[in-house]
């Protein structure tokens, strides 16, 4: 089985890759995937030679890389939105750094962090001061600026945190009570300043376990201003002494980690903690425990939540994010649950955060962006959040470019990427993971989370065309003589054998298959 599956790999490579290659494909026609900006720097050019975006484009006011028109939907990591001032939000995205908006999410604008992968539970912004912020950044191939960073201007100019060096410090948290004090949990125990983030002191914990205590993140402690809590394996522990004495306060006796820690402001004794098994929760001060996992998946396994947190106007309103199943929201405690998912396909969603001036108002950040929950329906956010993943390029005879993405499935432009429409008109799934165009642009292919799907009047109306061919596509081909002979490769899960991985073809476009 193993050779099978590396001679069929091999083929369906090659097969892609000869095609590409092949020279009777007429011109203009490129595929590119990955290719950043950020790259110009490789590219090996005469001294003052300038290229344009695409092949058979007369343009040459163009520098090696410009970006054309974004098409809307960052990647977003995570979000924070403003306590003081619930118009402005920041975002940080993977890739795109960090973004503000100062009108609710209406539209956004990149701040001087950019050009950097985004941590999640990183972000945190001043209680009383939105314009001090300290996001942390890593550096990986070329992205740039790896470490973290504070800015006490919003965002115009960072400031990098010597302290850290090159490390991104993982779920820092600003004292509400204190804004002067601030912690980070960088591996074991925790890292905590007294000055606003000038300097900074470490307390191990090992008086509490000499094995480690290791943190995924803080909270505000409701039953004592003075003090803080920590979470993480399990266990809620006090800090107090402005950082420098840590204690157990809260055991689960479950040993799951902790993602995230929502405690009721009016009524202390309500905790709910998001871990990867679901919900665990306690309405009496920790005296029992609940997990409800299984009421929404149907497993005990793979019901991660991400983020958790309780309405400040009602305490029955409980609301998680789940990278797995989506938004959840409880209007009981947590005794019953109801999937609250936007109109997109993605469940991988990270944060959710309740406007400070209406509770009526609560944001969600996703992969592909930032959605804005009003009374009982979600509105996209995403204006000025540049998409950063265009699975595939392709540019027809009349100079009409295809882009097949993650947030829109296909878009379209027809005058050299200036603008950009979408064209996913029957498309259950609109994260697209590849796409082939034939060269007069009427006919096209593209594969997607739910299957293949074919069209055939230019992308305006799409036609599911897979049923059990292939459990996943990897690949598909349009044919550049023949425009009803289209290609499939992926594989095929079955019971008895495991994956099973072949190339398909449809002489008819998609209606049937050999």
């Amino acid at each position: 089985m193993k050779n099978t599956t590396i001679i069929t790999t091999l083929v369906l490579f090659s097969f892609g890759f000869s095609q590409m290659g092949r020279t009777d494909l007429p011109q203009p026609h490129i595929f590119f995937d990955d290719v950043f900006p950020q790259d110009e720097e490789n590219i090996d050019l005469p001294e003052g030679e300038k290229i344009s975006h695409f092949s058979n484009s007369t343009r040459t006011d163009r520098t090696p890389w410009e970006q054309v028109s974004s098409i809307n939907g960052a990647a977003v990591g995570e979000m924070k939105v403003s306590v003081s001032n619930p118009s402005i939000i920041y975002v940080s995205t993977y890739g795109g750094g960090v973004f503000k908006s100062i009108d609710a999410g209406n539209s956004w604008s990149a701040t001087s962090l950019s050009n950097a992968l985004g941590v999640n539970n990183t972000l945190t912004i001043h209680p009383e001061d939105p314009d001090i912020v300290i996001a942390a950044t890593r550096g990986y191939g070329h992205y740039s600026g790896a470490g973290t960073y504070k800015t006490m201007d919003g965002g115009v100019t960072w400031t990098r945190i010597d302290y850290f060096g090159d490390d991104d410090a993982y779920g820092v948290f600003i004292d509400p009570n204190n804004p002067q004090i601030i912690f980070s949990a960088s591996g074991s125990g925790y890292e905590y300043s007294t000055d606003g983030g000038d300097t900074w002191a470490y307390n191990d914990m090992i008086d509490i376990d000499p094995y480690g205590v290791y943190i995924g993140g803080f909270h505000s402690n409701h039953l004592d201003a003075s003090t803080t809590l920590a979470y993480g394996d399990g266990k809620i522990y006090k800090i107090s002494d402005n950082g420098s004495i840590a204690s157990l306060e809260y055991d689960t006796e479950t040993g799951y980690w902790l993602r995230s820690v929502a405690i009721s402001a009016d009524d202390p004794q309500r905790i709910y903690c998001g871990t990867e098994y679901g919900v665990l929760f306690t309405l009496n001060g920790g005296e029992t425990w609940t997990l409800q996992g299984e009421e929404w998946s149907g497993s005990e396994d793979n019901n991660d939540v991400s983020d958790i947190l309780i309405n400040p106007t009602n305490n029955n309103e409980v609301w998680f994010q789940s990278g797995d199943f989506g938004p959840h929201r409880s209007l009981d405690g947590g005794s019953t649950w109801e999937r609250m998912m936007p109109p997109i396909f993605d469940t991988g969603g990270y944060h959710l955060s309740f406007s400070s001036q209406d509770q009526s108002v609560l944001f969600g950040s996703w992969w592909k962006g930032v959605w804005k929950f009003i009374g009982s329906s979600w509105v996209e956010s995403n204006e000025g959040l540049e998409h950063q993943f265009v699975r595939d390029i392709s540019i027809t005879q009349d100079m009409n470019i295809w882009a097949g993405n993650l947030r829109h499935a296909v878009s379209k432009s027809s005058d050299n990427g200036l603008s950009w429409d979408n064209y996913n008109t029957g498309m259950e799934s609109l994260y697209n993971r590849t796409m082939s165009v034939h060269p007069e642009g009427n006919n096209a292919i593209a594969a997607t989370y739910t299957g293949l799907y074919t069209t055939a009047d230019s992308g305006s109306n799409w036609i599911f065309s897979l049923q059990d061919e292939l459990t996943s596509v990897g690949q598909v081909l349009q044919s550049t003589t023949d425009p009803n002979t289209v290609y499939a490769g992926g594989y095929l899960e079955e019971q008895t054998y495991g994956r099973y991985y072949k190339i398909i073809k449809s002489t008819d476009h998609g209606q049937s298959w050999s």
